[in-house]
């Protein structure tokens, strides 16, 4: 870690890596996995809800990004944009500040 803390896109750039990843894990051990494995019609069944489930916590929990100056939510869609995961429109800029407050992304983490 840099002198001085993190920026808050590269926090943000690390929580949506993570909240990517975990999306990932669930379907595919929730959905894509149980149908290749022999299990019971029972056990694939609540395999599949407990995958529900997860991915209801994951959209409740995961996502979110608190902005660290208004409390404002900047993960889900915008926080994979702003931290380089989702393209988009070659027209559209990159997200520099948030879209409530209007702080910079680019500014050290509050200590």
């Amino acid at each position: 870690m840099r002198e001085g803390g993190d920026t808050i896109r590269e926090r943000l750039r690390r929580r949506m890596k993570w909240s990517n990843t975990a999306f990932a894990g669930i379907v595919f051990l929730g959905f894509a996995l149980p149908p290749l494995l022999l299990l019971t019609r029972e056990a694939e069944a609540l395999t599949v809800g407990v995958a529900a489930a997860a991915l209801v916590a994951w959209a409740a929990f995961a996502r979110r990004f608190p902005c660290p100056r208004c409390g404002g939510n900047i993960g889900g869609a915008f926080g994979n944009r702003a931290s380089g995961f989702a393209v988009g429109s070659r027209k559209e800029r990159p997200a520099n500040n948030c879209p409530h407050c209007g702080a910079s992304l680019d500014a050290r983490w509050p200590q």
